[in-house]
């Protein structure tokens, strides 16, 4: 068979170059030169960046998350594994899976504790309330919502029981019952879960209620309170214990303030006096509950639980 040859492109800038049909032609291109200018669009170079070296899909490489160093990400981002997240501190992490919406919520992937982290400024308003300046989040914050903040290096526990927006503002209520408190003060750390044990969160709130009484015409000489608080989604349950020492008390009703007022129902009450007086049953509103019972007739123990929902 008589050799054939065939007339190969001009490459690498030198002149045109024959190989022998069957003979293996070129088998060594670690010797190519003259690729520094990237005009040997088959090949990617494999330092540096040049105009088209990262586009055999058409995309540039400012198209994909990268898994290390800091990168702005904007836009809808496609890959196919999620990049290690180098800090678990969402002020610090320079990656983070965007959640579908507007003002995207950062969520590092090592949060396991029930805590949702979020950037958002979050502004003292009142002991009881902050607020998030300029959008509209109160979706994120449904009545129940545990929250948890840092101030003066101090971590505080609360529960969200009203939201509202105001003027370009979204004003959360909270309470700590009389266990925490908002300072006029930095807020950091600030974070919320729907979790139902959220790490560190108190399984209860202590708080104080305002006793009154009606019927009769004198006090006890005092009585004492010993009440707590926890919400479960919309459930709110309180319990409440003391002591009355009765004096020359022959007051016949006696009502406790809830934690705070409730804009839906008020659900059920149970209550008892132990050995203060002959017969007792409970009420409520909004705001409190009331015991209504027969003239006091002794100093002793008493107790009430009281479980409502929330709006």
């Amino acid at each position: 068979m008589a050799n054939i040859y065939t007339k190969l492109p001009p490459a690498h800038n030198h002149d045109q170059v024959y190989a022998k049909i069957g003979e293996g032609g070129v088998t060594d291109h670690g010797l190519l030169t003259g690729l520094e200018d990237n005009d040997h669009p088959q090949y990617l170079l494999t330092t540096g960046k040049a105009v088209d070296s990262d586009k055999l899909d058409n995309i540039d490489s400012t198209g994909f998350v990268q898994t290390s160093g800091n990168q702005t990400v904007a836009g809808i981002k496609t890959f196919s594994s999620i990049p290690v997240l180098p800090s678990t501190d969402p002020t610090n992490a320079n990656q983070a899976v965007r959640k579908g919406y507007a003002d995207a919520t950062y969520v590092p992937l090592s949060y396991n504790d029930g805590w949702i982290p979020v950037s958002d400024t979050w502004t003292y308003v009142s002991a009881t309330s902050f607020k998030i300046t300029g959008k509209d989040v109160r979706y994120r914050f449904p009545e129940g919502t545990k929250i948890k903040l840092v101030q003066s290096g101090a971590t505080k526990y609360f529960y969200v029981i009203a939201t509202a927006y105001t003027s370009g503002n979204t004003i959360i209520t909270i309470t700590g019952g009389s266990d925490y408190s908002l300072a006029n003060a930095t807020i950091s750390g600030q974070a919320y879960s729907y979790a139902a044990a959220p790490q560190n969160f108190p399984k209860r709130f202590a708080y104080t209620p305002i006793v009154t009484y009606v019927g009769g015409t004198t006090d006890p000489t005092s009585i004492t309170t010993n009440f707590y608080f926890a919400i479960n989604g919309s459930l709110v349950s309180v319990t409440g214990t003391g002591q009355l020492t009765r004096g020359s008390g022959d007051r016949t009703y006696t009502a406790f303030t809830l934690p705070f007022i409730f804009g839906g129902s008020t659900g059920s009450f149970s209550c008892q006096y132990a050995d203060t007086v002959k017969r007792v049953y409970c009420i409520g509103d909004k705001t409190k509950v009331t015991t209504y019972h027969t003239a006091m007739i002794s100093d002793g123990y008493y107790w009430l639980y009281f479980a409502g929902l929330l709006t």
